[in-house]
């Protein structure tokens, strides 16, 4: 068998190799033309893509997102208009909050103390969420705060962009205030101008504001419902240690003819194994239709064993002349009802009811 001519070979190889490289020397530049117009090209689609974002609804939502958590002051001072987030709720809370801060320039002054409170917020930078508090009883004894101190953390973990056009966007939030046991929604929008996309106003702030006060209104109310539980409960431990059996009230008008002398005098009985003490008796004096004609506060230092009778007679002087004086005389025969306002028990335990008030506003 003849072997291949390795030399022709070669020299064929080098032929075609030289024919390729002075092909491409030829149309080097058209190449590399070619080349660099397709990068310039992607280049482009890539840049007018990013810069689209830049302008879109998306792009505000992320960037007012981050500057949220850690807080940025300075991004969300470009990117928020804290002004619009703000004076709807002051007005809203002008309204509902009459007594806070009264006066002509009100709105004004709710609206600084609330952008003080945000900027506040974004200043601590580390938020500490408020303390867990195991009991609802716990919750309506503690302090209200208008904001919760994680405020920020909150809107950041919730946030989410709702809807969005070319022109405006809605971004939501929820957040969940402790002490009134309540989520509140918050509603952000966002809307575009020349300069750019901001958030503009809360679009849900009276809405807000009422729903915060009605919660308000359910805690103050359960504050109240707390005294009313625990004088029911001291009530309760009262029967059980010296229940009243009788109160009686007689009247009568001093020989000087200008003192009339009430007379009340109760009888109960020490059920219990401790001894009272003291006792504060609450009395009210009515006529034979049950009118009231006056009421006293009577006390007494005692000493009333376990299983032992109890009788007291208290002696209220009035003049004749003075309207308590004139219609207990007019009544004639009169009536006496009591109820107990304090005992003071020898083991160290006082037992007292609690004068309810109406509810209490905290925010002042």
């Amino acid at each position: 068998m003849k072997l291949p001519n390795v030399s022709a070979i070669v020299a064929l190889v080098r032929t075609h190799v030289a024919n390729i490289l002075a092909l491409v020397r030829k149309h080097l530049f058209l190449v590399a033309g070619v080349a660099l117009g397709i990068i310039v090209v992607i280049a482009g689609i890539v840049g007018w893509r990013h810069y689209q974002y830049r302008q879109s609804a998306a792009f505000a939502f992320q960037r007012f997102h981050a500057a949220l958590m850690p807080p940025n002051l300075e991004i969300l001072a470009d990117c928020v208009d804290f002004n619009g987030l703000t004076l709807p709720l002051a007005r809203a809370a002008a309204r509902l909050y009459p007594f806070v801060k009264p006066g002509p320039h009100q709105v004004a002054q709710i609206n600084d103390i609330l952008q003080t409170a945000l900027i506040k917020q974004v200043r601590l930078k580390n938020e500490d969420a408020p303390k867990e508090l195991p009991d609802r009883e716990s919750r309506l004894r503690s302090p209200l705060y208008a904001v919760p101190s994680d405020l920020l953390t909150q809107i950041s973990t919730t946030l989410t962009l709702a809807a969005a056009d070319e022109s405006t966007a809605l971004a939501t939030a929820t957040v969940r205030h402790q002490l009134l046991e309540k989520d509140f929604p918050l509603r952000f929008r966002l809307e575009r101008s020349a300069n750019g996309w901001r958030v503009r106003s809360l679009d849900n702030a009276q809405e807000l504001v009422a729903q915060f006060r009605e919660a308000q209104v359910e805690r103050m109310q359960g504050q109240r419902q707390l005294l009313v539980d625990k004088n029911e409960r001291t009530m309760k431990r009262m029967e059980q240690t010296l229940p009243l059996k009788d109160c009686t009230a007689s009247a009568t008008l001093l020989s000087d003819g200008q003192t009339v002398l009430l007379g009340v005098q109760v009888e109960a009985k020490n059920i219990s194994d401790v001894v009272v003490k003291s006792v504060n008796l609450s009395a009210t004096v009515a006529d034979a239709k049950g009118q009231k004609l006056l009421h006293r506060y009577l006390n007494a230092v005692v000493s009333v064993l376990p299983q032992q009778p109890f009788r007291h007679s208290w002696i209220i002087e009035l003049a004749k002349t003075s309207p308590e004086g004139r219609a207990v005389l007019a009544a004639g025969q009169l009536s006496c009802k009591a109820v107990w306002q304090t005992l003071a028990l020898a083991n160290g335990d006082v037992l007292h009811i609690i004068e309810v008030p109406p509810p209490l506003e905290e925010l002042q």
